[in-house]
């Protein structure tokens, strides 16, 4: 598994988790998650300090997920606009100061 993988699998465990807060079940899971991408989170060590799930290059100038100074992710937080239950902010919405678009469908790293 890579480390993308294993990061984007927490984040979405969190977030259902989150959701869903009376849900045993799916807290276990993300813990489970999140246990598994500190292990496997190779260089994206500060992986809970990302805004986003998808990444987006074209968006915050060399930073494929926008990394704050606070954490983002974790078993009581995640960004304002996962609440939404999707991948990625609403296409218009302000995330720190900056308009979120879509992001690219294919973009090298």
């Amino acid at each position: 598994m890579t480390a993308e993988s294993v990061i984007k699998r927490a984040k979405k465990a969190i977030r259902a988790s989150i959701l869903h807060p009376f849900d045993e079940k799916l807290t276990n899971l993300a813990i489970k998650a999140i246990d598994e991408a500190n292990k496997n989170c190779g260089r994206r060590i500060n992986w809970k300090k990302e805004v986003y799930i998808i990444p987006h290059y074209t968006l915050v100038p060399n930073s494929w997920y926008y990394e704050t100074k606070e954490d983002k992710w974790g078993l009581e937080i995640m960004p304002e606009w996962a609440s939404n239950n999707k991948n990625e902010p609403d296409n218009g919405a302000i995330i720190g100061n900056i308009i979120y678009t879509t992001a690219p469908k294919s973009a090298s790293r």
